[in-house]
């Protein structure tokens, strides 16, 4: 009697075994179902072409429940129940809108947080990463990092994307990150920002380009250089000088170990100053005030021609012009070794000189110059007539 109870309850066991099997592994002889139905067959509005559907929780009859973590309402993770589906090898042919899958994820998840580290949500996350790589063929390495709510680029007429990777990231309406990208990329044609045809190799259309921040040699800075070329900061720099660098402005200027390497060979200041070889602006020299002034050069200035538009010296022609006698100059330059009205040597060594003003000066010196000159002429005329006078009554 004894025996034929131990049976019974082995028996009971083993049907309640069975049927929770059955509940946890459908097969209807070509699709499989774990926790969930085996996906019918044919054709018609529950037919499919998935061979495996996975129900990881009863919890809201979300798929995928168990492996995505999920989390009730309330919690510390999530406000509401996350939720994630996807298909692996899915070809939806008979339908009207064909859909082909590779791979396909979505989740969905109301409200995020991130209390005690990293959070991360995924729609995709697929990482390679190698220690070392050795032989002599070639090595093919890829990795795809997505994190994506959204993506769309195109109305439905001549909508759609073809893409490595395509995020919009669009946090209360204002737009973060559509795309983030760590290391070195290599873009084998051309890149529109803006538009989806660009004209050149980086095209930004209705945009602008701002390069902030610091690099290598101080300040954010564009590096000109041939392809291929053995120096690798490239032949010609332009790099904005912030102001914790000294000047703030644009130095454009050759990087090391390029020929003739070296900083300021144009300097635009933030003052709208320029300067060629400095980048050296001052408001003033020796005492002089020379703030007005807008281009500055260290070095020679070779030219074809200069013009330059100032005052000039015609008042000297004027009737109440005041020609100082020739005694009174020559006192003057016995005394401070210089023409009146002309800076001296000392001066023009710690100020310089204007090259219009000297321009009058010297024009100033030979209009004087002229004017003696003609009074000295009458002066000669008038005795060669006394002497003519003389002359001609002691015959």
């Amino acid at each position: 009697m004894r025996t034929i109870q131990l049976f019974s309850i082995l028996a009971i066991i083993a049907f309640a075994t069975l049927q929770t099997n059955a509940q946890a592994i459908n097969d209807n002889g070509t699709n499989v179902g774990i926790g969930i139905a085996a996906p019918a067959n044919g054709f018609g509005s529950t037919a499919t072409n998935v061979r495996l559907d996975v129900n990881g929780g009863t919890d809201a009859n979300v798929k995928g429940a168990t492996i995505a973590q999920k989390y009730k309402a309330g919690s510390i993770y999530s406000s509401t129940n996350s939720s994630t589906s996807g298909y692996l090898g899915y070809n939806s042919n008979w339908s009207n809108a064909s859909q082909t899958f590779g791979m396909l994820s979505s989740v969905k998840v109301s409200t995020a947080r991130a209390y005690y580290a990293t959070s991360n949500t995924f729609g995709g996350y697929f990482s390679t990463d190698l220690g070392g790589v050795s032989g002599k063929k070639r090595f093919q390495i890829g990795g795809v990092y997505g994190h994506l709510r959204g993506a769309w680029n195109g109305g439905f007429t001549n909508g759609g994307f073809a893409a490595g990777v395509v995020g919009i990231d669009d946090i209360n309406g204002k737009s973060t990150y559509g795309g983030y990208f760590k290391g070195r990329g290599y873009f084998s044609d051309k890149v529109g920002i803006g538009t989806k045809n660009p004209a050149s190799e980086l095209h930004v259309h209705n945009g602008t380009i701002r390069i902030t921040g610091t690099s290598f040699a101080g300040g954010p800075m564009i590096l000109f250089g041939e392809n291929g070329q053995t120096v690798d900061n490239g032949q010609w720099g332009i790099e904005y000088v912030p102001v914790t660098n000294g000047t703030p402005g644009l130095n454009f200027w050759r990087p090391w170990p390029a020929t003739n390497y070296g900083n300021y060979f144009l300097f635009l200041s933030d003052t709208g100053k320029v300067a060629v070889g400095t980048n050296n602006t001052p408001t003033s020299i020796g005492g002089a005030n020379i703030s007005a002034y807008r281009f500055f050069v260290k070095g020679g200035i070779l030219t074809e021609e200069v013009r330059v538009r100032t005052g000039w010296a015609d008042y000297v022609f004027a009737d109440d012009y005041n020609l100082k006698p020739l005694s009174e100059v020559e006192f003057f330059i016995k005394k401070n070794k210089h023409l009146p009205d002309v800076p001296s040597a000392k001066e023009v060594e710690s100020q310089g000189i204007e090259l219009g003003d000297i321009s009058r000066i010297q024009q100033e010196k030979i209009e004087e110059l002229t004017l003696y000159l003609i009074k000295q002429q009458k002066q000669i005329d008038e005795l060669k007539n006394q002497v003519k006078d003389l002359i001609n009554n002691s015959k």
